[in-house]
């Protein structure tokens, strides 16, 4: 496995797209056949509170830290809606995705996102892969001393405002 990290020296030159379409707040995965190539998901972020009597714009102007995970099963195909979840989640944090199916062959400039920095570890074989995207002002470090040799993972650790490090 590979590990990669930073943009590459691609700042600036990632802009989100300009797709029209709406991004609502469930994850839906739609099986239209028996091959990955059949598989059509509808990228989206779900927000929960424990407090339910909140509205998700009042969720989301707490000072929290905004996590998400995804099991995108093949990122690059589906970056036109990755980039929507992002435009339409502006408090999204941190991004975590899975079996991205990327290999040395995509570059970070590729599946880089405006404002974020990109953390990945790719499967020398077929599928897998994992990706984390960090807000770039998020004070961030990819955790290499505790990654688990035998499992595909990738630990970063945030260190927020006068609290101690999360990994």
């Amino acid at each position: 496995m590979t590990t990669r990290s930073e943009n590459d020296g691609c700042a600036g030159k990632i802009h989100p797209g300009d797709s029209t379409s709406n991004v609502s707040n469930d994850v839906h995965t739609n099986y239209q056949g028996d091959s990955a190539s059949d598989v059509s998901t509808d990228l989206t972020v779900t927000v929960s509170d424990a407090n339910t009597d909140d509205s998700p714009s009042e969720w989301f102007s707490q000072k929290v830290l905004c996590i998400a995970h995804l099991n995108v099963h093949y990122l690059y195909p589906k970056l036109d809606e990755i980039r929507q979840v992002f435009n339409n989640q502006p408090r999204l944090d941190i991004f975590c995705l899975c079996e991205t199916f990327l290999n040395d062959h995509f570059s970070d400039c590729q599946i880089g996102m405006e404002n974020y920095v990109v953390y990945r570890k790719d499967r020398l074989g077929i599928g897998g892969g994992l990706v984390i995207y960090v807000r770039d002002s998020i004070p961030c470090i990819l955790r290499h001393d505790i990654a688990l040799p035998n499992m595909e993972s990738l630990f970063i650790e945030v260190r927020l405002d006068k609290t101690k490090s999360h990994y």
